[in-house]
Formats: C-alpha cells, structure tokens, sequence
C-alpha cells in the first residue's frame, strides 16, 4: 500500500510539474541544467582539512591491502605528500586547513589523531617505516600539547593555541569519530607496533577519563511505525520496550 502512495505522489507531482514549467517530467534532466546555467553559481567549499583527509589516507591504506590494488594506495600516497608538504608551518607544527594556496589555523587534536590513523595505516599497508616514525613524532607532540596530565585525554585545543576561554574534551562520535576515541586505537596500535608500554598507559588515561560518561551513555531507541520512544540505557529497559 505504502509503495501504491508513494508512485500516485510522484505522478500527481510530475503532472504539477508540467503544469507550472510546460516540460514534461522525461524532459526535466535537461530542462534543470539548461535553468542553472543562466543563474549564478554559489561559492565551492575548496579547503582541504587535515582531519578529513587523515581519515581517508587510512581508508585508502586498508583498501589497497584489502583488495590488492596499488591505485589506492598511489591516492593516499599522494594525499600524505600534500599533507606533509603544505600544511606543515614554518614551527614544524601541524595546520588544520589549506585554502587559497595558503595554510590556516592551529591543528585541533582531531587533526593530529586522524593523521596519526592515516600514517599507521599506511605503514600496515607499504611497511616503510618512515610512515612509523611519522605517526611516532606526531603522537610525541599530541603528548606534549594536547593531554590532560591530571586527569587523562586529550584536550581538543592545543596549550599554545590563541584565544582560549576554555579546554574541552570531546568523547562523542558523531559523523565521525573523536579525537579520544581514535587516539584510543591509536595508542594501542602503536604500543604493539613499538612495545612501548608509556602508550599503553596513556590510554588507560583515555579510558579513565571517559569511562564514567560512556557507562551512562544512551545505547538503545526503539523505533515503531515512524514514532520512536524515550532512549533507554539499560538492557532491562530496552527489554521492556520489546
């Protein structure tokens, strides 16, 4: 019944469509384009952000591995170059973005952790060692500038960072994960590459940091004919609901 609906909304839109434009809905694909070309085009985000492409470098590492094709890995070579070369300042340290064949602002601990991630993930993939010792100076200057000594984590700010009101640690994984939690595999990933134990207790910090916030986190909704209840925390409560 729901799919009868929906093909009598699309044929009544496609009948008002005719009636407003003159095209027919078959025409439509030529008739939108031929319309935007007379109008003027929005701006294009073309900023390349060291976060982002940290994360697709260890994508392209794992895919070349996993489906045996050097094209992968020829791409996140490249994009690793362009990292190394143009968004490092002058002081050696880490930018977040470049645009305008320019470099901009400090990197954020999500920077450091997804390129962390990428340069791992490119030494599981080649075995070159310089991608090893990358991802080991990096974590040195997350270490020395973004952690939280007292209490563990990572800040996303660095301490030399300008205009600071406040130091906050994220732990939640939205679109994409955390800094914390990626710095979480990071550590230990480097700690069995390395068999340096101060890693391991550097993510035992991570996990004491965070432990509390994650126990009460939210893990169940329950979702019935487009209409969802209260999110539930326990598996008693998510029990109930079903």
């Amino acid at each position: 019944m729901q799919q009868i609906r929906a093909i009598s909304f699309i044929n009544r839109a496609a009948e008002r469509f005719q009636i407003l434009t003159g095209v027919s809905w078959k025409r439509s694909e030529s008739y939108f384009p031929a319309v935007g070309e007379t109008r003027g085009r929005p701006a294009g985000d073309e900023k390349i952000l060291t976060d982002w492409n940290g994360l697709m470098i260890a994508a392209l590492g794992k895919a070349s591995l996993l489906l045996d094709d050097p094209q992968y890995l020829h791409s996140a070579e490249r994009a690793f170059e362009f990292i190394t070369e143009n968004m490092v300042a002058d002081n050696q340290r880490l930018t977040h973005s470049f645009a305008g064949g320019r470099r901009c602002f400090d990197a954020f601990l999500d920077d450091c952790a997804f390129l962390i991630r990428g340069s791992l993930g490119m030494y599981n993939a080649t075995l070159n060692r310089e991608y090893l010792q990358f991802a080991i100076d990096l974590q040195r200057e997350l270490d020395m500038h973004f952690a939280d000594q007292s209490d563990g984590g990572y800040f996303f700010t660095a301490d030399y960072a300008d205009l600071q009101i406040a130091r906050l640690k994220e732990s939640y994984d939205g679109a994409v994960p955390s800094g914390n939690s990626l710095e979480l595999t990071n550590l230990i990933s480097l700690w069995k590459l390395t068999g340096d134990s101060s890693y391991l207790e550097q993510a035992s910090g991570i996990e004491s940091a965070f432990s509390g916030s994650v126990a009460s986190a939210v893990s169940a909704r329950v979702c019935r004919n487009g209409t969802c209840a209260l999110p539930v925390a326990t598996v008693s409560e998510l029990r109930d609901l079903l």
